[in-house]
């Protein structure tokens, strides 16, 4: 698997395991989120009527390990997360984005060489898109005209 979040202030590479600059370890908030339903009972009925429901935006959060040696990258990656963007996440066959903005960043104790973060991705909208945008037309064009012709003209069949 493999994360970045990208805006218009740059990009943030999010890897699993190894010797990366930021190294995930933890990450919650990709699974389905409950839905709520809104229910009316009236007298005399047994049971309720569901008059709607929703399902509230998502929050992704992200823990893990920052090299602490490189000082600018850091401040870089801190600009970053000051801007609204997207999270894109690649689960091999399938990928995803997220549009969202970073709500929380939070450092932890450090070692010689990392230092432990959680950072909290918050997105009005619950739900993940596709990579890339794909366009599916339900109607194609089709130039069935044989013979070029001036208009205005009548045309009979």
């Amino acid at each position: 698997m493999y994360m970045y979040y990208k805006n218009d202030a740059g990009k943030i590479d999010f890897r699993f395991g190894g010797d990366y600059p930021v190294r995930v370890t933890d990450i919650e908030g990709l699974y389905p989120l409950e839905r709520t339903f809104n229910t009316v009972a009236y007298a005399d009925i047994d049971g309720v009527d569901t008059i709607s429901s929703s399902v509230p935006g998502r929050t992704v959060t992200v823990g893990g390990d920052i090299k602490i040696s490189n000082k600018q990258f850091l401040r870089d990656m801190l600009k970053v997360l000051d801007k609204p963007g997207e999270l894109y996440m690649d689960f091999g066959e399938k990928k995803r984005k997220l549009v969202c903005r970073s709500s929380h960043f939070t450092p932890g104790e450090r070692n010689s060489r990392y230092m432990r973060f959680v950072i909290v991705f918050s997105s009005d909208m619950p739900y993940f898109y596709g990579f890339d945008e794909e366009k599916e037309y339900i109607r194609k064009r089709e130039d069935v005209a044989s013979q070029s012709f001036v208009l205005p003209c009548i045309v009979t069949t």
